[in-house]
């Protein structure tokens, strides 16, 4: 099976990083430009420069409504540079960013280029965003997601169809890896509030049972997600994907490097109550984690301390496994997020799943993935949310923002806001009770149910409505 193309380096993705930036904030970068684009003519020669160099005034040109004519030439540049690598006459290393695809697709909508150019310059870009997709390592930034938002929002409506004939053509070669039928199908797919049928997505899908052997488990769970939020997994499918985890040959962790130092939770935590056994079942346990206590799995050194705030480091729900249960192989592990099937928010109290092996932990992951697992939380919000006993839905696309922190200990460092570039959310709520307040202020105790697993999702939600949590 051949793979698609090399992703670029993580020095060229660190460049091209920088021209998003630039493109962000316009004309007031000139001199950050120069000493940029001169550091990537020096590592990668003039030809690389030429690229970045088209790809930024295209990017400035169509932020400006007198820029038409600079994104017109840029754009020409950008072809023929394309066509010259295509001929071979450039060496390989060329890469677009989901701004470059933005401002390319909205240069075409002015007209600039128009008929069989336009054309062709839609095909190139549908060939580079497929190859960025098919490489694109979930977890490392929101690269894949903003290619997936540029593309279902073109204006001409063009490019989704270029990119799915495309990956047909792949599809049929068998040319595809393991790992990019996993990213078209949960991140084209299944980041797209349009659940429309499609023959693409049905050629991958056959082409992921016929290989599901050769999946990876992240691999599997991306696969199950996609399908789950398109609506388009069934119950067969599911079971493969099942068996598929099962007949994973799982080895256990290697011993950490460092041992886990777990005090006395009064003199070490802030939080005098530690998290509690709620029940034991042979393949999983549930505890009921209190508020103030994170779910986080990357081990950051209490040497230094702090919570950003002046405040101690909060407690991790991961120390108090892996020196509790430390037989279970799981919770030693921090690939495998220390047996936590799902997470909880550092505020929120409630029952934490986990898995004792590591194919129970992912075949719990795949539960959740698969939407199969309901999960209910009991909230008071401000303000007389109604009418009580009467279902509501909130469907509100969520983006993830990051936030500055003045010590990497903390806990929290984002925060989801309703963004009509965010990521498909949706969350169900039934108001139960109207409330009153020490003060006299009205309060509701609802029930809510996240039917989508998005970070803060009830939180952000009912903040969006006006009804932000007590």
């Amino acid at each position: 099976m051949l793979p698609l193309r090399a992703a670029p380096s993580r020095a060229t993705l660190h460049s091209l990083g920088k021209l998003r930036a630039i493109a962000s904030i316009g004309g007031r970068s000139c001199s950050a430009w120069r000493s940029s684009s001169v550091r990537a003519s020096s590592r990668w020669g003039s030809s690389w420069s030429e690229e970045v160099r088209a790809c930024k005034r295209l990017t400035e040109a169509v932020r400006f409504p007198g820029g038409k004519d600079q994104a017109g030439e840029a754009l020409q540049s950008l072809r023929q540079l394309w066509l010259c690598h295509e001929a071979g006459s450039r060496p390989a290393r060329f890469a677009v960013s989901p701004a470059v695809v933005n401002a390319a697709c909205t240069a075409i909508d002015w007209g600039l280029v128009g008929g069989e150019e336009a054309h062709d310059i839609l095909q190139w870009l549908a060939k580079e965003v497929a190859s960025r997709l098919g490489n694109f390592s979930p977890g490392t930034g929101v690269a894949g997601t903003a290619y997936v938002h540029v593309i279902h929002r073109e204006p001409s409506g063009k490019l989704l169809p270029l990119l799915e004939e495309h990956l047909t053509l792949l599809t049929s070669r068998k040319s595809l890896t393991p790992r990019a039928i996993a990213n078209f199908i949960n991140l084209l797919y299944g980041s797209s509030s349009e659940h429309q049928p499609s023959q693409t997505l049905s050629h991958l899908r056959l082409e992921a049972a016929g290989t599901l052997s050769s999946f990876a488990a992240t691999e599997l769970l991306d696969v199950a997600s996609g399908l789950a939020k398109c609506q388009q997994l069934d119950c067969n499918f599911l079971q493969d994907l099942r068996r598929a985890v099962d007949s994973m040959p799982f080895e256990p962790p290697p011993s950490p490097e460092h041992p886990w130092d777990v005090a006395d939770p009064s003199k070490t935590w802030r939080c005098p109550q530690p998290p509690r056994l709620l029940a034991d079942f042979p393949d999983a346990l549930v505890l009921s984690k209190p508020a103030g206590w994170s779910c986080a799995t990357g081990r950051a050194s209490r040497a230094t301390g702090g919570d950003g705030r002046g405040g101690p480091a909060p407690a991790r729900v991961a120390e108090v496994l892996a020196a509790s249960f430390p037989e279970l192989s799981p919770f030693q592990d921090a690939a495998a997020d220390h047996g936590m099937a799902h997470r909880l928010d550092l505020e929120t109290s409630g029952a934490l799943l986990l898995g004792k092996s590591l194919r129970s932990f992912w075949r719990l992951r795949l539960e959740f993935v698969a939407q199969k697992v309901k999960r209910q939380y009991l909230t008071l919000v401000q303000g007389r949310l109604g009418p009580l006993g009467v279902a509501q839905q909130v469907q509100e696309p969520l983006r993830l923002q990051r936030l500055r922190r003045s010590n990497p200990t903390r806990s929290v460092q984002s925060k989801s806001l309703v963004c009509e570039t965010g990521r498909p959310a949706r969350t169900r709520f039934v108001p139960l009770a109207h409330v009153k307040s020490r003060e006299g202020g009205d309060m509701t105790l609802l029930s809510a149910e996240p039917l989508t697993g998005r970070t803060h999702q009830i939180r952000s939600h009912l903040a969006y409505l006006g009804h932000p949590l007590v």
